[in-house]
Parts: structure tokens; C-alpha cells; sequence
């Protein structure tokens, strides 16, 4: 599914949400940049239903943290993992480089109940774990 190039980013002052469609292995690629507060977190869940809704299949989400300089408050990230058990997504990636990061997104995994989730330290082995059957 062709995305508009107009409609793969979402900006507010502080930070913003980008993502693309890889339809070839059915991968919603999507990176955090900057302060990522509750008003983006909003605007990026109800872009992404819209997205979700577009894509006929299954997805795999890959979730690149790496440029975000704040992750949203609770609100933030309750809208984020809740998004992230959309019946459509089969498998989650999330790239991170800190231990800190690391650790909060693994406790929070496990607190959501977010099942096929896994963090990886670069998109090389995130892609690759999400094309595995």
C-alpha cells in the first residue's frame, strides 16, 4: 500500500512521530524523535488506527526509540502499548541502546501483557527477527 508522503509524519513543537509502509514483508516502520508527550502520542494512535485500518493483512511493527529524547508520560505510554495489542499487529520490535531503555520497555512489555514483543539494539536485528515465521 503506497503511503502519501505527506501523510508518513506527525509533528508537534518538541517531537514528532515518522513511519512507512514496507508491504513487501508487511513491516509498519515507525521512529520517536524528540519529547514524545501525550498531545503527539494522541495524534500518532489515531493516525496509526487509520493506517491499520488501510492494510489488509497482518503487521509488524518496528518501533525505533533510538532519536526520542523524553518517552511520554503514563497517559503517553498506556495509549502506546494499548495501540501496540491491535489485532492486527502479529509481532513487535522496538530498537533501543540504553540499558535504562532496555529495561523500563521489558517491564512495561510485561505489565501490559503485550505478547511477540522483543528489543533489539539495532534495525538489522529487529528486521530480521520480525520475517521469521
Amino acid at each position: 500500500m503506497p503511503m502519501d508522503p505527506t501523510e508518513n509524519r506527525i509533528g508537534l513543537p518538541g517531537g514528532e512521530f515518522r513511519w512507512r509502509w514496507d508491504a513487501e514483508n508487511k513491516i509498519l516502520h515507525g521512529a520517536t524523535v524528540g519529547v514524545n508527550d501525550d498531545r503527539l502520542m494522541e495524534a500518532m494512535k489515531a493516525r496509526a488506527l487509520k493506517t491499520l485500518a488501510e492494510i489488509p493483512s497482518e503487521v509488524r511493527l518496528l518501533i525505533d526509540l533510538r532519536p526520542a529524547t523524553k518517552i511520554s508520560s503514563v497517559g503517553g505510554r498506556k495509549i502506546f502499548f494499548a495501540l501496540s495489542k491491535h489485532p492486527k499487529i502479529r509481532k513487535q520490535a522496538y530498537i533501543v541502546t540504553s540499558a535504562v531503555m532496555k529495561a523500563v520497555a521489558n517491564f512495561l512489555f510485561k505489565a501490559s501483557g503485550a505478547k511477540n514483543a522483543r528489543i533489539f539494539s539495532n534495525e538489522k536485528e529487529a528486521e530480521d527477527w520480525l520475517k521469521e515465521k
